[in-house]
C-alpha cells in the first residue's frame, strides 16, 4: 500500500512528524497548565485568565504574523518561533521543579507564548506547500489537520499519567522536548521557495493581503465560513461539561468519552482525505459540508435534550466530528491552491485569525446559555452556520461555482 501522496516527499515526511510531536506536546502543556494553576489557586477563575492570556495574542498578532511569514525565511521563522517556545516552557518547568511557580509564572509565560504561536502558525501554514508538490497539497493538507484531532485525543491522558506517576515538571518538560525538536527538524527542511525582498513597509504588506481577499468573493466566503464555524459550530465545545452534567446526567468521563467521539470522527475523516484527496468535489465538502456540519450540530443539541441517551449522543458527536472537519480541510486545501506564494503568509494569517477565536465561542455560547440553555446554545451555533451557508450560496454566484473558480485559480 502506498503512502499518502504528500507522505512521499521526505522533507513533508520530517515535516509533519515535527508538527505531530510539536502539536502532541502543545496539547499536553495546554492540559498541564490548566492543571497546575487550578492546582495552585483553586480558582476556576484563573482557567479563565489563562485561556485569555494564551488566547489574545494570538488572536491579535496573528495576522501580524502573516506578513512576516512573507517578508522573511519561513524556515528559521518556524525555527525561531520553536526554539522560543521550548525556551518558555524549558524556564515553567525549571520554576515547578524548584517549587517557586506561582500563577502570575503561569500566565505571563501563556502571555509570551501566545505571542510567539501568532508568528509560528502562518509560517507553519506558508511553508509547508513549499515542501510538495501541487497535487500533493489536498493530501498535505488533510495529513497536518488530523494532527490536531488525534493528539486531541491521547495528549491530556499521556500528560494526566505523566503528572501521576511522576511530577507536574517531568509532564511539562517532555512538553517542552516536543517544540525543542521540531525546531531541530526545520532546519532539516529543502524548501523551494524563499521570500522576495521587499521594498514597502509591513503596513502597506498587511493591506495588500486584505485587498487580494477583498477581490475574491470566493475567499472571503472561506475565510467566512471558517468563522462561523470557529465561534459558533464549535462552541458544543467549552459547553461539553454542562451537556455531560446537567443534561445527561454524566460525570466527567462522559464529557471525555463524548469529546473523544468527536476527535475520532474528525481523525477519521482526514484519514480518508489524506488517502484519497480527489474524492468528492470541493463544492461537496466546502459548501455542503458546512450546512451538514451545522445540522449535525443541532441534532446533537436536541438529541440530547430530548431522548437523554448517552450512547445517542455518542453516535451524534461523531458524525459531528465528520462534518466539522470535511469542509475546513478542503477550505484549507482550496486556499493553499489558490493563493499565489508571495501572498500565501498574510492570506493563511488571516485564515488561521478564525481558529484562534475558537476559545471566545464559550463566550458567546456562554452568554446566549445564561438568557436561555445550554442545548438552545449549541443549536444556536449550529444554525448560524447552516444559515449562513445557505444565504451564501443564495446571494453568491461565486458559491454556486465554487469548482470552476477554485480551479482555474
Amino acid at each position: 500500500m502506498k503512502l499518502p501522496l504528500a507522505l512521499q516527499n521526505p522533507s513533508f515526511r520530517a515535516f509533519w512528524g515535527g508538527t505531530l510531536i510539536s502539536v502532541t506536546g502543545f496539547q499536553m502543556l495546554r492540559f498541564t497548565q490548566f492543571w497546575l494553576i487550578f492546582d495552585i489557586t483553586d480558582s476556576s477563575l484563573y482557567i479563565g485568565y489563562l485561556a485569555l492570556a494564551s488566547g489574545i495574542p494570538t488572536i491579535v498578532f496573528n495576522i501580524i504574523g502573516g506578513v512576516y511569514a512573507d517578508r522573511l525565511n519561513q524556515k528559521m521563522l518556524v525555527f525561531t518561533t520553536q526554539f522560543l517556545l521550548a525556551l518558555f516552557i524549558f524556564i515553567l518547568c525549571f520554576l515547578t521543579f524548584i517549587g517557586i511557580v506561582n500563577e502570575w509564572h503561569i500566565l505571563l509565560l501563556a502571555l509570551l507564548s501566545g505571542s510567539v504561536e501568532a508568528f509560528d502558525q502562518p509560517a507553519r501554514r506558508a511553508l509547508y506547500p513549499s515542501l510538495i508538490d501541487r497535487e500533493a497539497i489536498p493530501s498535505g493538507v488533510a495529513l497536518l489537520s488530523g494532527i490536531w484531532p488525534g493528539t486531541r485525543i491521547i495528549s491530556p491522558a499521556i500528560a494526566g499519567f505523566l503528572i501521576v506517576w511522576t511530577s507536574v515538571a517531568f509532564a511539562i518538560l517532555i512538553s517542552a522536548l516536543g517544540f525543542l525538536i521540531m525546531a531541530i527538524i526545520a532546519l532539516t527542511l529543502k524548501v523551494n521557495f524563499s521570500p522576495q525582498q521587499k521594498n514597502t513597509s509591513p503596513l502597506e504588506d498587511l493591506l495588500e493581503g486584505f485587498s487580494y481577499i477583498n477581490s475574491h468573493s470566493i475567499f472571503k466566503f472561506i475565510i467566512s465560513i471558517t468563522f462561523f464555524q470557529s465561534f459558533f459550530a464549535l462552541a458544543y465545545i467549552p459547553m461539553m461539561p454542562v451537556i455531560a452534567k446537567e443534561v445527561l446526567t454524566l460525570g466527567p468521563e462522559a464529557q471525555g468519552i463524548l469529546l473523544g467521539a468527536s476527535g475520532l470522527g474528525a481523525l477519521s475523516t482526514t484519514i480518508v482525505i489524506a488517502i484519497k484527496p480527489n474524492l468528492g468535489s470541493k463544492f461537496f465538502h466546502v459548501v455542503i459540508g458546512s450546512f451538514l456540519s451545522g445540522i449535525s450540530v443541532i441534532i446533537f443539541a436536541l438529541s440530547s435534550v430530548l431522548s437523554g441517551s448517552y450512547y445517542l449522543a455518542i453516535i451524534c458527536m461523531f458524525i459531528v466530528g465528520i462534518f466539522g472537519t470535511l469542509p475546513a480541510i478542503s477550505a484549507q486545501s482550496s486556499l493553499q491552491l489558490s493563493v499565489p506564494n508571495n501572498l500565501r503568509g498574510r492570506i493563511m494569517g488571516l485564515y488561521g485569525l478564525t481558529f484562534s477565536l475558537r476559545p471566545l465561542s464559550g463566550f458567546q455560547a456562554g452568554l446566549i446559555s445564561g438568557f436561555t440553555n445550554p442545548t438552545f446554545a449549541i443549536a444556536f451555533g449550529g444554525a448560524a452556520l447552516s444559515i449562513f451557508t445557505v444565504t451564501s450560496f443564495i446571494t453568491n454566484k461565486n458559491v454556486r461555482k465554487f469548482n470552476q473558480i477554485i480551479d482555474k485559480q
